[in-house]
């Protein structure tokens, strides 16, 4: 979903986003993104000195590589199909230089600017009403570990944890059922629920993703599940960066 106080927009002077120029090599290293973006304006425009100058952290799992994969689109697309599914491979092999792989989420919400439903085995539904993040029984907000990570490793450690029967069968089973459920919540409004499904995927996470919290949180995690007063959810990849939290209002 879209998180209006963070953004990044087009600026010339001095670049605070350095790897801009490979990040433009890559992309014409691309057949596919070739065709989708004027990468020679893109280039010649990097060389002029212009930079995409963004107040969203980077490395923290709040989308900066994603906002700036937009930007680019938005401003150096040629003939991009407005249909999400398409949108959301270009963003795939854009974001990729990242990340190494990536969803093609981030960079999707932000150049479409609204919150996105995965159905139908990841098909991107574009939902027309923001998700409320406060109302009178709860706030949700976002929390920084103060850490910095690489969604790289942390990625490459899921993937490794997931080759273990047991683990992947635990987590296809409780944990996608328990974002599930909390996802039809949150369209549907339904309060209740979403205190309920996001007190079960707090429980879950800290069971199968204890080792992507960091110690700094884990304590005010597992207090908050004892309490039934906060329920923590990993924010991307986990590891580091910004993790979201769901208050119970007393």
């Amino acid at each position: 979903m879209p998180y209006p106080n963070l953004g990044g927009s087009w600026d010339s002077g001095q670049n605070n986003f350095p790897r801009l120029d490979d990040f433009c090599n890559y992309l014409d290293g691309k057949e596919t993104l070739i065709k989708s973006l004027d990468l020679n304006q893109f280039r010649q425009d990097l060389e002029n000195g212009l930079y995409f100058n963004s107040n969203i952290p980077q490395s923290y799992g709040l989308g900066s590589s994603g906002c700036l994969c937009a930007a680019v689109a938005d401003r150096y697309g040629k003939n991009l199909n407005g249909n999400p599914a398409l949108l959301r491979d270009l963003f795939i092999q854009m974001e990729s230089f990242f990340h190494g792989s990536s969803s093609g989420l981030d960079p999707l919400v932000s150049y479409l600017n609204k919150p996105l439903h995965l159905i139908h085995e990841g098909e991107p539904k574009v939902l027309d009403n923001n998700i409320v993040l406060e109302n009178e029984g709860y706030h949700i907000s976002l929390v920084d570990s103060g850490i910095p990570r690489n969604t790289k490793e942390w990625v490459k450690l899921f993937k490794a944890l997931m080759q273990d029967p047991e683990y992947h069968r635990g987590y296809s089973e409780k944990m996608l059922h328990a974002n599930k459920n909390l996802i039809e919540a949150f369209i549907s409004q339904n309060n209740d629920h979403i205190i309920q499904n996001w007190q079960a995927l707090s429980e879950l996470s800290f069971c199968y993703f204890y080792k992507f919290i960091p110690d700094g949180i884990k304590y005010k995690w597992e207090k908050g599940i004892q309490d039934r007063t906060l329920f923590y959810k990993l924010c991307g990849a986990g590891g580091g960066g910004f993790f979201l939290a769901l208050e119970i209002k007393k």
